[in-house]
């Protein structure tokens, strides 16, 4: 797997029923830029440095689809290509257990 990742530009997600995708941080660990539906785990993982998250409330499917249509053409700049793969590996790192424990409970840093 950590081979198939080296080998591609971009993770797609359009998944709107996996409440974790815990993959998806585990693909920005690798420096796959995440291209995802606004819901869920992914819509609290990526930003706008590590992809492009689509927006799904109050949209209808055709507008979601253009939006995740138009996240797969920014891809074609290689500029934003790097841009977005050195920006998902930063937010992989930020989101790591531990980090995200000692959010919670900064007293168990001490």
């Amino acid at each position: 797997l950590l081979n198939l990742y080296q080998s591609k530009d971009a993770f797609l997600f359009p998944s709107l029923h996996d409440s974790g995708g815990l993959v998806v941080l585990e693909a920005m660990a690798r420096g796959l830029p995440v291209i995802c539906l606004d819901c869920g785990g992914p819509g609290l993982s990526v930003d706008a440095q590590s992809g492009h998250c689509q927006p799904v409330l109050g949209r209808s499917y055709d507008q979601v689809i253009d939006g995740l249509a138009q996240g797969i053409l920014a891809l074609q700049s290689e500029s934003q290509r790097n841009s977005w793969s050195q920006g998902a590996r930063r937010r992989a790192d930020q989101l790591t257990w531990s980090k995200l424990v000692s959010t919670i409970y900064p007293s168990l840093d001490e």
